[in-house]
């Protein structure tokens, strides 16, 4: 086996087993054909990206079967507008601040012109929602994803309880789990979804500045930890939100929009988990509550008239 057959044999490995059962050995022989009238002698990186993408792609390919496309696009575009606004929020009025003249104390670094880690998080998140603004949605994909390892990193670095200078992990995790949910589908992919994620992201920036300003002084500059402690409170910005999206989701079950009805359920389902395996439960009791009711009744309902639904059909076709 040459080192160029190798290392083709190794790029397809991204896909899964049983398809490189059926179809690597094509693929490859294409691929060595193409780089013989080329006369290379390594895979193009051109090449070698394609195959990462697609592989991928194709390894995610069961998951259409459980959440449909339009779904998946849908619950895309509310994550995107739902992280973006928290990111440009805690940028703005906690990381940056430009205009504060009061710092309360914290410990651990800067980074830059922000207090901390978070400020590079928050950018991230700010110039992934550029990228898929400008048709470049595979950057902003990568991008987001990139975030999370980037969170993991700065929990097992520095993992104590008492640390100031970054978000907590539950702000982490959130945003972790917004990303992800972005990166599985396509938001932006019309002009019709620019609605609900400029609806979200107006809607998420406003709930959690309004009261905070509201509360605390435009010149006063606080730790990311109190910042994303305020927010994770009973009563508090995150709380609304729920709110908001269980609203729109009781909505698309009254009008039957059965994919935005799932696609609020995908967006609400990670929150719920992150806030049962922190224990958030003990802060914030009313989020918890409310956020697994209404997972438990959306995925009922939906489970439930998908089932009529079919059955319908299955008896205008007898």
């Amino acid at each position: 086996m040459s080192a160029l057959e190798q290392r083709y044999r190794s790029a397809l490995r991204w896909y899964p087993e049983h398809w490189r059962a059926e179809n690597a050995d094509a693929v490859l022989g294409t691929l060595l054909d193409v780089a013989e009238s080329e006369r290379r002698e390594s895979p193009a990186r051109f090449e070698l990206v394609d195959l990462a993408i697609s592989g991928i792609r194709t390894r995610l390919s069961p998951l259409a079967r459980v959440l449909p496309s339009n779904v998946r696009d849908r619950a895309a575009s509310v994550a995107l507008g739902f992280g973006f606004g928290l990111a440009v929020v805690m940028l703005v009025l906690q990381e940056w601040a430009p205009w504060a003249t009061v710092v309360e104390e914290m410990s651990g670094p800067t980074v830059g012109p922000f207090t901390g880690w978070g400020g590079v998080l928050y950018s991230a998140w700010v110039l992934a929602f550029v990228l898929y603004a400008a048709r470049l949605g595979t950057a902003g994909r990568w991008l987001l994803l990139a975030t999370v390892p980037f969170s993991l990193a700065l929990v097992v670095v520095d993992g104590g309880a008492d640390v100031a200078f970054r978000p907590t992990s539950y702000g982490l995790a959130v945003l972790g789990s917004l990303a992800v949910l972005t990166a599985i589908g396509r938001p932006l992919a019309s002009l019709r979804s620019w609605i609900p994620v400029g609806f979200v992201t107006l809607f998420a920036s406003l709930v959690v500045a309004v009261p905070y300003l509201a509360n605390v002084s435009v010149e006063t500059r606080v730790p990311p930890r109190e910042m994303w402690n305020y927010v994770s409170l009973s009563q508090g910005p995150l709380t609304w939100l729920i709110y908001i999206i269980a609203a729109i989701a009781l909505l698309a079950l009254v009008t039957r929009q059965w994919s935005w009805a799932g696609a609020m359920v995908v967006v609400s389902l990670p929150i719920v988990v992150i806030s049962l395996v922190l224990h958030m439960d003990q802060n914030n009791p009313g989020l918890t509550v409310l956020s697994t009711l209404t997972v438990v009744v959306l995925l009922g309902a939906i489970v439930f008239w998908r089932a009529y639904g079919l059955g319908l059909q299955v008896v205008r076709r007898g």
